[in-house]
Parts: C-alpha cells; structure tokens; sequence
C-alpha cells in the first residue's frame, strides 16, 4: 500500500477507536459542493456524473479490450470469457480467460467488423447500475460471436464510480508494462515445437504497474527441450495489450496472470500470449480501517479523475506523479479555495491527514485502540 495509506493507518491506530460520524443531512455540504463523497466516504452523487458520451466512451473502451486480448489473433473454434463491474456506467475489467482452443486459420477478421456489432449498442445493454457482466466471445471460420450476461457477484472494491473517456496508456504505463513483460518471457525458455506455461502476480496502484513481477511457477507442457526456439524478435507487445486494461481501476490490487508461449512447427519464432488473468480479491480490512479503505479509494478515483480532466493533452504525465503527490496537489487546492471543511464532513480521515499534516480526527474518549 502506498505511503498515504500507511500515514492513515497511523492516524487511525494514534487514536482511541472511530471518527466522528458526518451529520445526518438530506445532502452533506461536500455533496452540495460537489466533491463526489457522500456521507459514508461513497463516491455516489446526489445528481448522475457522466453523461451519454463517456458511457459510449466506456463501451468502445472495452470493445478495443477485448479486441486487443483476444480477437485480433484468435482462430477458429477459440472462446473467451471477460468479466466487468459495470457502476454509474463505468466498466471495470476483473478478470478474463481463454475457454476453448483454437486450431488451423479461418478468414481474417478485420477491426471495423468486429467492433461494429458490439460497439452501437454496449454502452446501453450494461445501464449503469452496480453489477457484474460476462462477455462470452467464440471464433467461428469468418467472425467473432458474442454474447453478454449478468453474473452473480459483489461489486468490486476496485471497481471506477463514474464513466469517463479515458486517455490511452501514458508513457510511464507502457514503460512499466514493458519491464514487466521482459521479466515474464525469458528467452530461449520455449522449446522447439513445444508449449509451456506460466504463472505471475503483478501489482498495481491507481494507474500505475509496479515492475517487480512475482512468478509463481513455470511449467513444459510440450516438447523435449533440448532445443529451444529463437526468441529475437520483440514479442512482448500481446502481453502489454492484455496488462494495460488493468490499470483503469483504483486502489491496490494483485493481479494474477497466466501465460503460454507456444512455437508451432513452420514458424521461425514462437508466440506469447495472456491466457488467463484475474483481479484477486482483497481481504477485508479490519473493522476499524473499513472507513478509510473506502475513503482513500473513493478519493484515489476522484483525485485521478480531476487530474485527467485539468491536464488533459498532457494526460500522459499522470504516470509521472505518486499518488502521494496527486493527492496533495487535489486537496491543496480545496485548502486554497476555503472548501477544505467540506469535504472534511464526509472524508476526515483523508483529508485531515494530508490538509492538517496528519493530525486525525479526535474520536469519542473511551474507544479501543485499533
């Protein structure tokens, strides 16, 4: 967890047990002011944010996902399922995963085609409330089939609020995202004619990848290995393609990923792809931190979401800056515009520490310490 996390931890565990609850008005002056939080530190607004355009955006968002992942190189008899948490319009990947092979090579499936039938309609058979969707993706000899349905499923603690058209991957992304897909395919690691497997988690922070990959393990399904196909050739970009979408959520999160590198027989390199990846579930936070937990994401999404539409054609330095930095530059501008104790109604966890140099809010006397 990023250093502002731990300075709240600290905050909270320095006193004697919870904080304050807000008052108990119809709308809380941070709702009145606009600040996205409502009383319980939820980004849920009293009026919709997001309007027709940036829920179309999230649609072609994700129909470029999934093109990217799995139907720009698929072939005939191969299905996929992707799994999103749809909330206020805003669709968020958690996970996907390769069902079927597929085998020999059907008629090209160009871009415009694929993207046709699903992108028009998307945005409207998602809506906008809470809940989980699966898109269902099988190659035939000339086109993708889909299919869409509600699965069964809390919503996502990391899962974006309010639709956005978001930028493409900043520099700092692709970079990291790079790093990272050097450390997962070694070279010389596939053996001529053969197949093997892999296993990692990465970790992600608001819209950063860190590049220190765990490999869980790796596995030779197929082939002798004694001689290994040649690996010149840069084949890192299909991984980077399917770790990019991860990054459009907020918080931290473990992402596990399974990869297979494959060289088929008639090829002079061999082929890696992301077969499966998915967003693990984080554990509960003890009672006394479940208010800043979701505090500190509901901001991380509002901090993000400020930051891109005030630098917008610079968009890519988000990368850049902590979140540490971001969340200092977000709430250093409420200080100057006196709004401070607004937010402070609905937020004094996050905004205490970082407006007051970490000085929390002094709860009720006679509280268990955290």
């Amino acid at each position: 967890m990023l250093g502002l996390l731990w300075m709240l931890t600290l905050a909270a565990c320095a006193s004697d047990g919870s904080f304050e609850e807000a008052p108990g008005e119809e709308d809380t002056p941070a709702e009145r002011e606009g600040l996205g939080f409502t009383r319980k530190g939820l980004l849920e607004r009293a009026a919709p944010v997001g309007d027709e355009r940036a829920r179309q955006a999230e649609a072609a968002r994700v129909v470029r996902e999934l093109w990217e992942v799995a139907g720009e190189r698929g072939t005939p008899g191969e299905a996929w399922t992707f799994n999103y948490q749809v909330h206020g319009g805003a669709l968020t990947l958690l996970s996907f995963r390769r069902t079927a092979t597929g085998q020999g090579a059907g008629s090209a499936v160009e871009w415009n085609g694929f993207s046709r039938e699903l992108t028009r309609s998307l945005s409207t058979l998602v809506g906008v409330k809470p809940r989980r969707v699966r898109f269902t993706l099988e190659r035939g000899l000339e086109r993708w089939r889909f299919d869409l349905e509600t699965v069964r499923g809390q919503v996502a603690a990391h899962a974006r609020t309010v639709p956005e058209s978001l930028p493409g991957a900043s520099g700092p992304l692709l970079s990291d995202a790079l790093t990272v897909a050097r450390q997962l395919l070694p070279a010389g690691r596939i053996p001529w004619e053969g197949r093997v497997r892999e296993r990692a988690r990465l970790q992600f922070e608001g819209l950063r990848l860190h590049t220190e990959a765990e490999l869980r393990d790796f596995e030779v399904q197929e082939g002798s290995g004694r001689r290994s196909a040649p690996g010149s050739a840069d084949l890192r970009m299909p991984v980077v393609q399917a770790l990019q979408p991860f990054a459009n959520a907020v918080g931290s999160r473990t992402v596990e990923v399974e990869l297979e590198g494959r060289h088929v027989r008639g090829e002079a390199e061999p082929r890696w792809r992301v077969v499966a990846a998915t967003t693990l579930e984080p554990s509960e936070p003890p009672e006394a931190m479940e208010d800043i937990a979701r505090e500190y994401r509901a901001m991380q999404e509002d901090i993000l979401r400020h930051w891109r539409q005030e630098v917008k054609d610079s968009a890519r330095l988000a990368g850049v800056w902590s979140f540490e930095q971001l969340a200092y530059w977000y709430v250093g501008g409420f200080i100057a515009k006196g709004a401070l104790g607004a937010m402070e109604a609905v937020a004094p966890t996050v905004a205490s520490v970082l407006g007051r140099g970490g000085a929390g809010r002094r709860p009720p006397s006679g509280s268990a310490r955290c």
